[in-house]
């Protein structure tokens, strides 16, 4: 489940490599200009998983004055299972089932700056709202598939011929956290913290005076794990408390000289590798965001954008 008033930003470098090798770089604005066309056209989707998936670009917006992009991008899935809800008081359930054609969607801004890291290089920084499915792996391809169907670059061979290119997106994520580097020099986990804000079911209101806010699960690790396994065991937890409607974790270790450290990481996360070892930050809103929507929310996309900004110049 995603938290309707907070969401959590990954830092990411994109690389355009061109395709051929041999081509000259293509500017991020260039290609962006390019791809924002595709959108207005009504083209800007890939489909996938034998056309049972699709992610496209729901909406963008160019901000020169940032030099940067931002982009809303819908991911609907056909295979997975109708969303259930539940009646808080009584426990009644109520299936929403989809109709023909119908994936359940979810949407995620993307914010891309179009100015480059460093001279001479074709890196670009850009920030992205983790919500489940829409991953840097997915989301990789579908930039590639979006930049090859909307290219129209061309650049001349040595020997006089002109030949067509297109950029390739490759995203490297910003390493801030050393949670694997810790672990690797002897850190054990020492247990996991999870943490449920605005309970449903209020078991402990006292209408005049209480209201509960936080409820949080400290759960112990009975012996040293390797890095791999902890990781492992952070990704199965994460699923189970997200299942269970606890919206963040915070693992727990202790370092070699004994220091105690812990990293907070969204229980929606897709993978508990880049949640620990991907520079991340958690923004909130004031007006609750919807699974899916069908255009930018400015008051997330500002946000980011002055992320973008800070950490770029």
């Amino acid at each position: 489940m995603l938290n309707q008033l907070e969401r959590w930003i990954f830092f990411y470098d994109m690389a355009l490599h061109p395709v051929p090798e041999d081509a000259p770089d293509m500017p991020m604005v260039d290609v962006m200009g390019l791809a924002e066309q595709l959108w207005r056209e009504g083209e800007a989707v890939w489909l996938f998983q034998k056309k049972t998936a699709a992610l496209r670009i729901q909406d963008v917006v160019h901000h020169p004055d940032k030099e940067a992009y931002v982009m809303l991008i819908s991911y609907a899935d056909q295979n997975v299972s109708d969303p259930v809800f539940s009646d808080l008081e009584t426990g009644d359930l109520r299936v929403e089932p989809k109709l023909q054609g119908e994936g359940v969607a979810i949407s995620a801004h993307l914010v891309i700056s179009t100015k480059k890291r460093a001279p001479g290089e074709a890196v670009y920084l850009c920030l992205l709202e983790d919500v489940p499915g829409v991953g840097r792996t997915k989301l990789r391809s579908f930039l590639t598939s979006i930049f090859r169907k909307s290219s129209n670059f061309t650049f001349d061979t040595e020997d006089g011929r002109e030949l067509k290119c297109r950029p390739s997106a490759e995203m490297a994520g910003h390493m801030s956290q050393t949670f694997q580097e810790d672990l690797a020099s002897g850190s054990a986990i020492k247990g996991f913290e999870l943490i449920q804000y605005e309970r449903g079911a209020e078991e402990w209101d006292e209408p005049e005076y209480l209201k509960e806010r936080k409820r949080q699960v400290v759960i112990d690790v009975k012996r040293d794990v390797p890095a791999d396994v902890a990781i492992d065991l952070a990704n199965r937890l994460k699923g189970k408390a997200r299942n269970s409607g606890y919206t963040d974790m915070r693992i727990r270790y202790k370092r070699p000289e004994g220091k105690q450290k812990s990293i907070l990481m969204g229980t929606a996360r897709e993978d508990a590798a880049d949640a620990i070892s991907i520079r991340s930050e958690l923004l909130t809103v004031e007006e609750p965001l919807n699974q899916c929507s069908d255009e930018i929310r400015t008051e997330l996309a500002d946000q980011m954008l002055d992320k973008l900004v800070a950490e770029r110049d």
